[in-house]
C-alpha cells in the first residue's frame, strides 16, 4: 500500500509535466522577446529556437517584437523564417498589432517581408479594417502605405456598414447621437 500510494502520485506528477512539454513549444524566444532582449533572441535563433513558438493564444514572437517595439528583434525574426502573417487566436497579425499601435515604420517592414493586408484585419472588432485603424490613429503616412499595399479604400465594417472615411470623423468630431444608423438601415 505505501509503495502505491508513492508510485501513483509521482506516475501522475510525470504524466502531467510530460504532456506539458509536449504542448508547450520552446517559449524562450518569446520571453526574450518580450522582455526587448535582442541579444537573446540572436543567440537563440542561432541555437535553432523555434521563431514560430506560439503561446497558448497562438501570439508569436513576432507579435511581441511588434508589441514591444523592436524593429531589430522583428528584423532577427524575419531573417530566421518568422510567419509574418501569422494569426493569434484572435486573427491578430503583427501587422494589425503595428497598425493598431500607429507604428508605421514596423508596418512598412512587415509589408516588406510579405505581409498579407488582406489577411490582417481579420481579427479585428467588427470587421474593422486596418485602414480604418490607421484614419483612427491619425496617421497619415499610415493610411498612405496601406493603400499603397492595396488596402481597398471602400471597404465596410460588418456592424454599421463604415468605411475608413469615417475614421477621421470620429476621432476628430464623433458623430452626433440622432446620425448613429440604426439597426437595419445603413
Amino acid at each position: 500500500m505505501n509503495r502505491l500510494a508513492f508510485t501513483l502520485p509521482a506516475v501522475l506528477a510525470l504524466c502531467v509535466a510530460g504532456a506539458a512539454g509536449a504542448a508547450t513549444p520552446d517559449p524562450g524566444i518569446i520571453v526574450a522577446t518580450k522582455a526587448g532582449d535582442a541579444a537573446a533572441v540572436r543567440t537563440l535563433v542561432q541555437e535553432k529556437a523555434d521563431v514560430n513558438a506560439r503561446e497558448p493564444d497562438g501570439t508569436t514572437a513576432l507579435h511581441w517584437a511588434v508589441r514591444v517595439g523592436s524593429g531589430t528583434i522583428v528584423d532577427v525574426l524575419l531573417s530566421a523564417g518568422a510567419d509574418v502573417n501569422a494569426a493569434n487566436r484572435y486573427g491578430l497579425t503583427p501587422l494589425a498589432v503595428a497598425t493598431k499601435a500607429g507604428q508605421t515604420a514596423m508596418m512598412r517592414k512587415l509589408l516588406t517581408a510579405g505581409a498579407d493586408v488582406g489577411r490582417s484585419d481579420a481579427g479585428l472588432p467588427e470587421g474593422q479594417t486596418l485602414l480604418m485603424h490607421a484614419a483612427q490613429v491619425g496617421d497619415v503616412s499610415a493610411v498612405k502605405l496601406l493603400l499603397g499595399a492595396g488596402v481597398p479604400i471602400d471597404a465596410r465594417e460588418t456592424r454599421t456598414g463604415t468605411t475608413a472615411l469615417i475614421g477621421p470623423r470620429r476621432r476628430i468630431a464623433p458623430m452626433p447621437f440622432a446620425h448613429w444608423p440604426r439597426p437595419g438601415r445603413r
